[in-house]
């Protein structure tokens, strides 16, 4: 199974985010507006801890892309619905499916994981929040490694 799962600064207050499994792809952009790349990060280490269905945001401008991280076992679904508006909510009639598919939980963890190491190697902390304009996860990142590091 591959997986590749990409986070990259690409401009002040803009992100591109691209994901693959399997040969099913998707490219997303993100704007300031929402804390990205933390939302991805702490639903990934939530899910990873708890075993809980865990969502994650990514705002656009304009759109939204909602993940849904749903666990069961050692798998993991993920699907992304995309709305045209910015901060469009769960229930928005408006979204569309735009990626739904299943992998391994660890696989995709430590893909997540490893775009915050190359982040970090790349931007540094005070470098990354200039560029972004939130605080680099840094925390949430940690424990991430740890829950990865537990098996």
């Amino acid at each position: 199974m591959g997986l590749s799962f990409s986070y990259v600064l690409t401009g002040k207050g803009w992100a591109e985010c691209q994901i693959d499994v399997d040969g099913t792809h998707l490219f997303m952009q993100a704007s300031h507006l929402s804390d990205a790349f933390d939302s991805i990060v702490r639903a990934t280490l939530s899910m990873l801890a708890n075993g809980s269905v865990e969502a994650a945001i990514f705002n656009d401008e304009p759109g939204t892309y909602r993940w849904r991280l749903t666990p069961a076992g050692d798998r993991l679904n993920i699907r992304i619905v995309t709305y045209d508006e910015p901060f469009a909510r769960e229930n928005d009639p408006t979204g569309r499916l735009s990626f739904d598919v299943d992998c391994r939980l660890r696989t995709f963890a430590g893909a997540v994981f490893s775009a915050g190491q190359q982040l970090l190697a790349t931007h540094g902390e005070d470098g990354y929040a200039e560029q972004w304009g939130h605080p680099f996860p840094g925390a949430p990142l940690a424990q991430l490694k740890q829950a990865l590091r537990k098996g």
